[in-house]
């Protein structure tokens, strides 16, 4: 199966139904452990009573002389269906002061005669394939002055807290395990009809939300951001029906208001190159009047010059002119008395 081409609200809702399914599985676990030791207490609670009932009725039998009877009494204990095994082990003080009733002492294994030493109980859970899943308990039995309303130092003459023997017993745990793995499957199937609706509704907002935010997949997205980018925007944007505020709707409002705004900078260029080429064409042909008009204004400078000229001269000859009219108007007298002078 291609991930990559699962749509993303369908990859968010399976990544989100597998941490549920996580959550759950832990919690599913974490009770079912919690009830089976809560199991495996009640079955150590059911032990104490036996050992306590035991140990009560072989006193009592002891006190009525009536110990012989004592295998009948543990043989009716053994049939309850929870017990597996039942054993009464006496201390080797006991067995030297009131013999060993009829019955070999049994070969203890490490358990009980762990438990002789340390007057400690000891309780495990174990199997094998006799017996199965069972819950070992093993109980020492100590000397007391008030153990179950009797004085057991009178009788065995031992200090208090010396072990009297002890009591073994395996309490099945095939009821606890039938019982924990029908809570573990029910607890199962219970989670699983209840958490696929709520996936289903969860996969749906999902899917409504990807699409409402962004218009379409985040791959999708990504593909038309980075076109735009590299300048391409010739893209046209698949948008879904009805979408007006989408991240995709954006962009392709975006890139439309980019095409035309682009349109207008090259109609605004194109017009920009027109009147430049018009500026120019002017300039040009103001730089022909300008030639035109400083030719012309040097032309004129020569005629003023050559006027300047034709004027000085004049004057040179209006003075000379003058000069020579003065010269004359005193000539002319004289020249007028010698005419007379010559006439007479």
């Amino acid at each position: 199966m291609n991930l990559s081409a699962t749509p993303t609200w369908l990859r968010l809702t399976l990544a989100v139904w597998l941490m549920l399914a996580v959550a759950l599985g832990g919690m599913i676990a974490w009770e079912t452990k919690v009830s089976r030791d809560t199991s495996i207490e009640q079955a150590g609670d059911f032990a104490n009573s036996i050992h306590d009932m035991t140990m009560a009725g072989l006193s009592s039998m002891m006190l009525t002389g009536t110990i012989g009877q004592r295998e009948l009494f543990l043989d009716q204990i053994k049939e309850l269906s929870i017990l597996k095994d039942l054993q009464v082990i006496r201390a080797a003080g006991v067995s030297s002061q009131y013999g060993d009733g009829g019955h070999p002492a049994p070969v203890l294994d490490p358990a009980e005669k762990e438990v002789l030493a340390s007057s400690k109980a000891l309780i495990s859970v174990e199997r094998d394939s006799e017996h199965g899943h069972f819950l070992r308990v093993v109980k020492p039995v100590l000397a007391s002055k008030n153990y179950l309303g009797k004085d057991c130092t009178l009788c065995h003459s031992v200090p208090e807290g010396t072990p009297l023997g002890l009591v073994s017993m395996k309490i099945s745990l095939e009821k606890v395990d039938a019982t924990v793995d029908a809570f573990l499957w029910k607890s199962m199937i219970v989670a699983t009809l209840l958490s696929l609706p709520l996936i289903a509704v969860l996969g749906l907002i999902v899917r409504r939300y990807v699409l409402r935010v962004l218009g379409g997949e985040p791959d999708y997205a990504v593909d038309i951001t980075h076109r735009v980018a590299e300048g391409d925007l010739s893209v046209h944007i698949r948008l879904q029906p009805k979408d007006k505020g989408s991240l995709l709707f954006a962009m392709q409002a975006m890139i439309d208001n980019l095409t035309r705004i682009i349109g207008q900078v090259s109609s605004s260029s194109d017009k920009l190159n027109n009147a430049a080429g018009q500026v120019a064409a002017t300039a040009q042909s103001l730089s022909q009047s300008s030639s035109q008009q400083a030719a012309s204004v040097e032309e004129t400078t020569s005629s003023i010059e050559l006027m300047t000229t034709s004027i000085t001269q004049n004057t040179e000859n209006a003075k000379v002119t003058d000069e020579i009219a003065a010269k004359a108007a005193i000539e002319a007298p004289e020249g007028g008395a010698a005419v007379n002078k010559t006439v007479d």
